[in-house]
């Protein structure tokens, strides 16, 4: 699905990092990585100029609380969501390709339909992707809002280091495409589990923590579950073991590159 996406859109697959030879549908995972991380750049980008526009519009010089005030009034609910439905579309374009591209990595041994597994993939999609947006934007409200009180109280500090600090960086845009294909790759895979379940009540269905086996990879939370099987139904928890309130799916924090495999019992 994320190869079809990207061919759709003149976007090659990219050379493969460094990744666990284990890990299914990796070379993918990379390339819809590095598209959610070009559109988190786009938008950000966007969201800049519209930022110093309304700064200068405003007129803002040194001052006491009010000025705080008057420029966190400046960019209130409607301005944040201005720019939402564009990059909104965008994204739930490739998390349900991303989605629908791990449901198709289902290890059962055969092809069950994926009709119905793809609709809710899509249809999680949809809606994770207007979460998803309102929740970075909290985030670079917040430091927007903290950098016009620096910008207040601060000698010497200017718009442009005001603009200079918001959170619109490289990190920051692959972390979040790292953390949100993780979780469209795991969220497609409970959804064919879901759906193999309501196929073959009577079969028992697993599923398997993996880690990319390399130093970057979490001591505290994900080295403890590589490998660890539970039941579909279940939650990983402390040690790996079955909890139905642990961990259901990756990603564990943010920055999780763990997937999971999800198989019947008779293929485990």
């Amino acid at each position: 699905a994320v190869t079809d996406y990207l061919a759709a859109r003149g976007i090659p697959l990219p050379d493969l990092k460094r990744r666990d030879p284990r890990e299914p549908g990796r070379r993918e995972k990379d390339a819809a990585e590095e598209e959610l991380s070009k559109l988190l750049r786009r938008y950000w980008r966007q969201q800049a100029v519209r930022i110093r526009e309304r700064l200068a519009r405003a007129g803002v010089t040194k001052a006491d609380q009010w000025m705080t005030d008057y420029l966190d009034g400046q960019f209130d609910d409607a301005f944040w969501v201005e720019d939402d439905a564009v990059i909104v579309a965008d994204l739930a374009l490739l998390l349900t390709a991303a989605a629908q591209g791990g449901a198709a990595l289902l290890d059962v041994g055969f092809d069950p339909d994926p009709t119905l597994t793809n609709k809710e993939a899509a249809a999680w999609a949809r809606e994770y992707a207007g979460q998803m947006v309102r929740k970075i934007d909290d985030t670079t409200r917040q430091v927007l809002r903290d950098q016009i009180a620096a910008f207040v109280e601060t000698p010497g500090y200017s718009l442009s280091d005001v603009m200079a600090n918001l959170p619109f960086d490289e990190v920051r845009a692959a972390s979040v495409a790292i953390t949100e294909i993780t979780r469209a790759y795991a969220e497609g895979q409970m959804a064919a589990g879901r759906q193999l379940g309501t196929d073959f009540p009577d079969v028992a269905i697993v599923k398997t923590w993996f880690t990319n086996n390399d130093e970057r990879v979490c001591t505290a939370i994900c080295e403890p579950l590589d490998g660890k099987r539970v039941p579909f139904d279940s939650g990983w928890g402390a040690g790996g073991q079955p909890d139905r309130d642990g961990l259901v799916s990756p990603p564990a924090h943010p920055n999780c590159r763990c997937w999971m495999s999800t198989t019947t019992d008779i293929l485990a």
